[in-house]
């Protein structure tokens, strides 16, 4: 498979409330799985009704955008964009990531990443979405 491409059965897009539960699994699974990001096994305590209140903010807020891979039963990876919100800072972005192990090397990162970038040429239009 060539390596801008994710498998057919997943699907990018952008995030809903209802992905919560999704959501909490994937980010307490990637905790597990690698060392890559910010919380360690058993550090992340967020809940459901918390996760689907932070999404719930990201959906209003011009500055923030989360994507995920969807392949129906549960999510494969993610990517979130938080742009800077100063006036210093307005060039600036903190970009996340992150992939089930079982799909590293499929092209997935590729594709969140490349959904990303086409919402970064429409954010000078009026938001990331």
């Amino acid at each position: 498979m060539p390596s801008s491409q994710a498998s057919a059965t997943v699907r990018v897009r952008k995030v809903e409330t209802g992905d919560a539960a999704k959501l909490v699994e994937l980010n307490r699974t990637l905790d597990q799985e690698t060392r890559f990001m910010s919380m360690e096994p058993g550090e992340r305590t967020t809940t459901q009704e918390q996760q689907a209140q932070r999404i719930a903010d990201i959906a209003g807020s011009p500055a923030v955008a989360l994507f995920v891979a969807d392949e129906g039963a549960r999510l494969a990876g993610f990517v979130a964009v938080s742009a800077g919100t100063l006036r210093r800072t307005r060039h600036t972005a903190q970009l996340v990531i992150g992939v089930r192990r079982s799909h590293w090397g499929q092209g997935l990162g590729t594709s969140l990443l490349h959904r990303r970038a086409s919402g970064q040429r429409r954010r000078a239009s009026g938001g990331w979405n």
